[in-house]
């Protein structure tokens, strides 16, 4: 038998199918199952910090209100925590996902919708001193804070783990602590 004796529209209905039922799982609420520690390991801030990002940033939470709220979608809230905890701890979307309650492709969603929705604040919140006040002012916080002379501001950088990229230039992305990342700087 090849494949010119099959019947394409055998299957082509959908009465026949059997769909997997739809799983909803609970998500928790964060902010009143931790405690300030907890909430703090796992997302690398205080809570009270968050509540009044979230409350003052209107511009954020409307970025990261979805066009349809069907199918219990994440809120805003959930969609945040969820970023900070795969941001704060260097996990894997699937890990930061189960912590949410969340597939991993709605995991790699958000984190990315996130992403983009605070760099898009970027210029509300970071900002270069501009005048010779704002400068000399910097310069004495940051003398003041760490005794850094004629310093105006600061960069970080930090290594985000990933799954090894493959191919040739794989080890490239190999760090000297032998894992593999992103070399990320911020200011």
């Amino acid at each position: 038998m090849d494949y010119m004796d099959y019947d394409i529209n055998a299957y082509s209905s959908d009465e026949d199918v059997i769909r997997r039922p739809k799983i909803i799982r609970v998500r928790p609420n964060y902010f009143e199952e931790y405690d300030r520690k907890d909430f703090l390991i796992d997302f690398a801030y205080l809570q009270e910090l968050l509540k009044i990002f979230l409350l003052r940033s209107k511009v954020l939470f409307d970025i990261l209100l979805t066009g349809k709220q069907l199918n219990d979608c994440l809120s805003p809230r959930d969609q945040l925590l969820l970023a900070l905890n795969f941001y704060a701890n260097g996990s894997f979307l699937k890990v930061a996902g189960d912590f949410a309650g969340v597939s991993k492709s709605t995991s790699c969603l958000t984190v990315r919708r996130v992403s983009r929705a605070l760099a898009s604040l970027r210029r509300n919140y970071i900002r270069m001193p501009a005048t010779e006040d704002e400068l000399s002012y910097t310069k004495q916080k940051f003398y003041e804070i760490a005794r850094f002379p004629r310093c105006i501001d600061a960069i970080d950088c930090t290594h985000i783990k990933i799954q090894s990229p493959g191919g040739d230039n794989a080890e490239t992305f190999r760090n000297r602590k032998q894992f593999f990342s992103f070399n990320v700087q911020t200011i």
